[in-house]
């Protein structure tokens, strides 16, 4: 292969993809429409009310702030009867969210990674990640299998196994993607660059319910992710520069 050499790449997303950067969007940020949720535009929004609405909306958090929602705020102080067709209307919506499964709507969610106009995408480095993890299980095959087995059978009996756990997979990591060296410069993907994807349009984000591993009680979690796409449907192509 010719250096700096582009090869077109495309991804089909088979699973769930989340993305997270940390932020939620919270009960203020949005408003229920049966099996969707409408992010609102919250500058538009403002715009829109009145001077004596916006003053209403200011006395109302400070009263209810805990328990606020803004589905609340316009159907019951405002006396909207549809505020989600009030929103579309006004285009006070920055996109729709369509639940993925039947249940309740959330309290809040967290925001997935998007491009200033809402589209989602994924990151060159989590796509690369992808790749280095398929070739690392496609890699642990025959001996090299059998053996990090036995090592992790041993481990796991012992009390605080979690940090040994972490520097074998490490330790085959290295073994396996840099001849066993730590230095980062024999690293097998060292000479890889890949881009971020081409974005995906908004109606492909879903709002799904996700349950947090490794913790001490069952945890659900809302969180937008880019859904799998249905057949027929085209897949953003991403070039490896």
């Amino acid at each position: 292969m010719r250096w700096h050499k582009l090869l077109p790449l495309r991804l089909k997303v088979l699973t769930p993809v989340v993305v997270g950067t940390g932020e939620k969007c919270t009960s203020l940020g949005f408003v229920p429409d049966g099996t969707k949720v409408l992010v609102v535009d919250e500058h538009r929004f403002i715009r829109l009310l009145t001077e004596k609405q916006r003053q209403l909306l200011l006395d109302w958090l400070d009263e209810s702030l805990s328990k606020a929602t803004l589905n609340h705020f316009l159907r019951e102080e405002l006396k909207m009867p549809q505020p989600a067709q009030w929103l579309r209307q006004r285009k006070a919506v920055r996109y729709e969210l369509p639940l993925a499964s039947k249940a309740q709507h959330p309290p809040r969610f967290f925001v997935c990674l998007k491009t200033p106009d809402h589209r989602p995408y994924i990151p060159g480095g989590e796509i690369k990640g992808a790749l280095r993890t398929a070739v690392l299980a496609a890699m642990l095959t025959g001996n090299a299998l059998d053996q990090l087995v036995d090592e992790i059978d041993k481990i796991s009996q012992k009390p605080q196994s979690q940090r040994e756990l972490n520097q074998i997979g490490q330790k085959t990591e290295w073994k396996l993607l840099r001849a066993e060296a730590m230095d980062a410069h024999n690293d097998l993907f060292r000479g890889l660059s890949i881009s971020d994807s081409e974005p995906f349009l908004p109606s492909s984000l879903r709002l799904y319910a996700a349950k947090r591993l490794g913790m001490t009680r069952n945890v659900t979690v809302f969180t937008e992710a880019i859904a799998p796409r249905k057949r027929n449907e085209s897949h953003p192509l991403h070039r490896l520069p």
